[in-house]
């Protein structure tokens, strides 16, 4: 029988963004600096949320860090659109955002189950995200720091693993049907700007 953090793992990398052909592209330098950019803007929004998600299983210390992280990430985008000329202006908040909001203003387990869905893919997509800004990418290192401050670190994932481990069994289900839904969400949000939904 496989153990929890196994378990949850598992539905989650059915959307293995690393195998995604957008993060393809960008680890192989043949991502198009507009769709980055338009990346920097709706994935920049998701970011901009996960304190809440924090905030809301009552980690101040984790949300406060999560703050900075946003800070980082805008450095990024205005690396991004300084490249590419201008930041994408899209419509609106995203379906992703939309998507997070949702779950991340749920009870406990589904917010564990959001939250873990993206945390535990961000330290391996963060290396390959970083790898690719730095052979590729005309971008000043400014571009680098939130992928340097994410990759190959999982104790966040640890932590989440330990709440996951003491909820009940209903709550388990409640949380593995979260992260399957925040993990087909990020996915959707990779495809929308792939094949410029």
């Amino acid at each position: 029988m496989p153990n929890r953090a196994e378990e949850i793992k598992s539905i989650v990398l059915r959307f293995d963004l690393n195998q995604h052909p957008f993060y393809t592209a960008w680890r192989e330098g043949t991502l198009p600096m507009p769709m980055l950019s338009r990346y920097a803007v709706e994935y920049g929004e998701f970011v901009g949320l996960i304190p809440k998600a924090w905030e809301a299983l009552g980690s101040e210390e984790y949300a406060a860090e999560e703050r900075y992280h946003h800070k980082l990430w805008e450095k990024f985008a205005a690396e991004v659109h300084s490249a590419t000329e201008g930041a994408y202006q899209g419509p609106g908040q995203s379906p992703l955002s939309k998507t997070a909001e949702g779950l991340f203003a749920g009870d406990t387990p589904e917010v564990l189950g959001a939250l873990y869905a993206f945390e535990v893919q961000q330290p391996v997509t963060s290396r390959v995200k970083l790898d690719g800004l730095k052979d590729h990418y005309r971008v000043g290192t400014d571009a680098h720091e939130y992928f340097e401050e994410h990759a190959d670190k999982w104790h966040e994932v640890e932590d989440l693993n330990r709440e996951l481990e003491a909820l009940s069994e209903a709550e388990f289900e409640r949380a593995k049907t979260a992260a399957a839904v925040m993990a087909g969400a990020m996915w959707l949000g990779l495809d929308r700007i792939w094949y410029q939904n």
